[in-house]
């Protein structure tokens, strides 16, 4: 079993923000997370929440995808992860 990095910890731990309203240039994980964002209608979002709402708490493949897709996000500036 492959151990978790500090990085994806910071993640699971944390919560998602909206800054840009913004899925150009996208892949379609990356535009359904800031679609249930913009959804959400609330200011910050719990990672744990939105693996709970995309229903993939067991499927490690989809949740790996997931994190990536908020890693990548977060470095487009278009979400900040909160510690």
């Amino acid at each position: 079993m492959r151990t978790q990095t500090w990085r994806t910890k910071r993640l699971l731990k944390g919560a998602v923000t909206l800054l840009r309203n913004t899925t150009w240039k996208c892949g379609h994980v990356e535009k359904r997370v800031v679609q249930h964002l913009r959804k959400a209608g609330r200011r910050t979002v719990k990672v744990a929440d939105m693996i709970r709402h995309f229903k993939i708490e067991r499927d490690r493949r989809a949740r790996a995808e997931l994190l990536d897709a908020l890693r990548r996000l977060e470095k487009r500036f278009i979400v900040k992860v909160l510690d």
